[in-house]
């Protein structure tokens, strides 16, 4: 190979140099950095000018500058893109952000140019071309080629891992310098990784897919720069040094001034985003490659998951289309994806130590096999399961798995019978949790006062282990799905209805410009249900006593031991808010007449049964905001009734009045005051309402037996049992007390059912907090005496 500059990956360039014996005078560069010196390149600070001046988001900008640089390849300019584009180029040049010295190719004049396996795509081959006309150029491609006869296939991930391991065990017995490689991974092997490698003895280096978005100083310093807090200020209270470094990195990058930080916060948060927490690095150990990567005799690499998406297929769907790209002169999504396929082809050829598996899940339509074994020629060898005495934890896990199918599918594995399982201890962890100590707890302790919602409350008393992890760990995460957000609009709708200057039309749009076109569908379809609630609504509301309104109020209170205290003790106690969609209210001098509505898009239902056990809070924890906070201070409130009522879109029977059939989902479900006079208030024709769900009186005059009614016992015990339930929440967390114990009424635990953690609690029959079902008219009859 001659003298002069090579063109080539890192890899090649490491392969070459060990290989080289005598001295030579080779001028190494990558096809990127040779881009940069023929075309040019933009520095890092254009992204946040694009940013200001052109409102462009980072994602975009930073795409626009990938093709900048070629623009002038167009020999016209036809589309509208491309003319944006150049206009932006003359910006950001007139401006000193772009990087370039047309003499730089004269460097190449007195040198030879060798390309090392160049890429086929036009970019690259335009790049020869301009070489071509002030030097000579080489191109030198690596002939090795070997032929894979095969590929494994596994039934899931665990045995496509366990088997990869097992083989590089034996490789790394034979030769301890190999280098094992893992390619065509992502982030749903890394936990199957972590095991097999204790099982085997081995070490492995992962990637984290933890952004450092969640850190407290990263979090800390967006908020200082959204409010511009002076950067010495913000820099002295991050603790963890790396991202100090980090940070000061950013600032130098991109040429940042430091008393302008809030103009890059959208760039500090893209960045954040995208920076992942550093992973341990072990010498010797198992690394993660790329397919794309040029290996050499001594590698070992492990290809998996060998399936329909692989390779992964660009699509036309970026800032620039196939067409723009074509008049570029650059390769549209077609040809690179022709273009990655053949190079992919080629370079899994060149490796001489290549394992390819996949894992075969037959219910899942993205594990279908890949193309790219018929241009192998590749034959199937299928495993069934895992074997054993390879590694003693991998077998105590198979025995368990087996056991676990025998207890709970009658599936009896005849290896249960063949070996000794004592080291199994099958069923035999201690799954309780472990209190934490004095010292832990004193360094600890939250922040006062604890702020908390009807929510965190019902989160606690379903199992206080759920509460730990989601409200104390903060491993609660909230994805909006479109029912969430259709639900959104609706309530949004509902709230600005009561507005003076009040339009529906209005309303509606704005309301939908938040939104998708998916969501605005059926957001369409919510708007006739919307209009009809609105109209059975102030149908009913003309006729009530209730002559005021509010709607979306926060209402809060401090609770301490049960009682409300005044606002000197704001600092040591619970800060209990809730925020109460509507209430209609008329006042007197003295007292103040109350209905509570709730609006539910939902199928939740209606009870305050074991109320005093936690469960069935909303309502009750509502009543006691209302009688506690200062909207209402110095006035009796007496509460008419607390209701929930459905907005949603439901099946309409085409033979019957479609509007008749919403206003049956319309009537208010809850519960209702026994006070007849008070009542009249709410609904004069409470006889026979129309507007409360099952509120009605028989012929002699008593409420039938299924209306859904309280006294003002009841009432009096559900403001004792609220307090006294966020005092007890309160003492669990300041005591760090959290046991696996989920609520079982009656032998039913929808604690268990619906929650996220499920499978991570190791719950046992033990655990659960067994309770009878306590109706609600207990309450009316009998004296509240305190929590068990």
């Amino acid at each position: 190979m001659q003298e002069g500059y090579i063109i080539c990956s890192n890899e090649a360039k490491e392969r070459i140099l060990k290989n080289e014996t005598g001295l030579r005078n080779y001028k190494f560069l990558t096809p990127s950095l040779l881009k940069d010196m023929l075309y040019g390149s933009f520095k890092p600070s254009s992204i946040i000018f694009l940013h200001n001046k052109y409102h462009m988001p980072i994602e975009k900008a930073l795409e626009v500058i990938k093709y900048l640089p070629f623009i002038e390849l167009a020999k016209e300019y036809k589309r509208a893109k491309l003319r944006d584009l150049k206009i932006l180029k003359e910006d950001l040049i007139n401006n000193g952000y772009f990087i370039y010295n047309p003499n730089q190719i004269l460097a190449f004049k007195r040198y030879n140019v060798t390309f090392i396996n160049p890429l086929k795509d036009k970019l690259t081959l335009a790049m020869i071309n301009k070489l071509r006309e002030v030097t000579n150029v080489d191109l030198l491609e690596n002939t090795d080629s070997y032929n894979h006869l095969e590929f494994k296939s596994y039934p899931n991930l665990e045995i496509e891992a366990y088997y990869a391991f097992k083989d590089l065990k034996k490789v790394l017995k034979e030769n301890k310098d190999a280098n094992i490689y893992f390619v065509n991974t992502n982030s749903s092997y890394y936990p199957i990784f972590k095991r097999m490698a204790l099982s085997f003895k081995v070490s492995i280096n992962l990637k984290s897919d933890l952004s450092i978005i969640s850190n407290l100083d990263i979090k800390n310093f967006l908020k200082g720069i959204r409010e511009e807090v002076p950067f010495t200020d913000l820099i002295n209270t991050i603790k963890d040094n790396e991202i100090k470094n980090f940070i000061i990195s950013i600032i130098n990058k991109y040429e940042l001034d430091i008393n302008k930080l809030s103009d890059a916060y959208s760039l500090f948060n893209y960045l954040f985003r995208n920076k992942k927490h550093k992973a341990p690095i072990y010498d010797k150990a198992i690394n993660l490659g790329s397919v794309y990567t040029e290996y050499g005799d001594n590698d070992y690499v492990y290809l998996f998951n060998f399936n329909s998406d692989f390779p992964k297929p660009l699509k036309d769907e970026g800032f620039l289309n196939r067409l723009d790209l074509l008049e570029l002169g650059l390769d549209d999504y077609i040809s690179q994806n022709k273009l990655n396929k053949a190079a992919l082809l080629n370079n899994l050829r060149k490796i001489k130590n290549l394992s390819i598996s996949f894992p075969y899940r037959l219910s899942s339509l993205d594990n279908i096999l890949s193309d790219l074994r018929e241009d192998l020629n590749l034959k199937e060898t299928k495993i069934l399961a895992k074997d054993l005495g390879t590694s003693e934890i991998e077998d105590i896990l198979s025995f368990g798995a087996m056991l676990d199918d025998y207890n709970l599918y009658g599936r009896n594995n005849p290896l249960l019978g063949k070996y000794n399982l004592d080291k199994v201890n099958y069923l035999k962890y201690d799954n309780m949790f472990k209190p934490f100590s004095k010292e832990f707890i004193l360094n600890h302790k939250p922040s006062l006062p604890i702020k908390m919602s009807y929510s965190n409350v019902k989160v606690y008393y379903s199992c206080p282990f759920h509460y730990y992890l989601d409200r104390i760990l903060k491993l609660a995460t909230f994805e909006g799905t479109m029912a969430t957000r259709i639900g959104s609009y609706a309530h949004a709708i509902l709230e600005k209805s009561y507005q003076p200057d009040f339009d529906l039309e209005v309303a509606k749009a704005e309301g939908k410009k938040e939104l998708s076109k998916k969501e605005q569908f059926f957001a369409s379809l919510m708007d006739e249900v919307v209009a009809d609630l609105l109209e059975f609504n102030k149908t009913h509301e003309r006729e009530m006593g209730l002559d005021k309104t509010l709607c979306e109020h926060e209402f809060s209170t401090q609770v301490s031991e049960g009682n409300i205290v005044e606002a000197t003790d704001f600092d040591q106690d619970i800060n209990f808010y809730g925020f109460i969609d509507k209430i209609k209210y008329k006042e007197t001098s003295d007292k103040v007449y109350v209905a509570i509505y709730d609006y539910k898009t939902g199928g939740d239902i209606v009870s305050l049964d074991n109320v005093i056990d936690g469960e069935n809070l909303q309502l009750p924890s509502y009543l006691f905001l209302l009688n506690k906070d200062e909207l209402f201070k110095n006035k009796e409130v007496i509460v008419l009734g607390m209701y929930l009522q459905k907005v949603n879109v439901t099946l309409i029977d085409g033979l019957r009045d479609k509007k008749l059939q919403r206003e049956l989902t319309f009537r208010l479900k809850g519960y209702s005051t026994n006070n007849r006079e008070n009542l009249s208030l709410l609904d004069p024709y409470y006889q026979d309402s129309t507007y409360i769900q099952s509120l009605k009186t028989t012929n002699s005059g008593e409420f039938a037996s299924y209306a859904k009614l309280y006294n003002e016992k009841a009432i009096t015990n559900l403001l004792k049992i609220v307090p006294d339930l966020l005092e007890k929440l309160k003492n669990a967390i300041y005591h760090f007390d959290f046991p696996i114990k989920p609520l079982r009424i009656d032998g039913k635990s929808n604690s268990c059912m619906f929650c996220p953690y499920n499978n991570i609690c190791y719950k046992t029959e033990k655990d659960y907090l067994d309770k009878e079902k306590k109706p609600f008219s207990v309450l009316m009859e009998e004296d509240y005496h305190g929590l068990d």
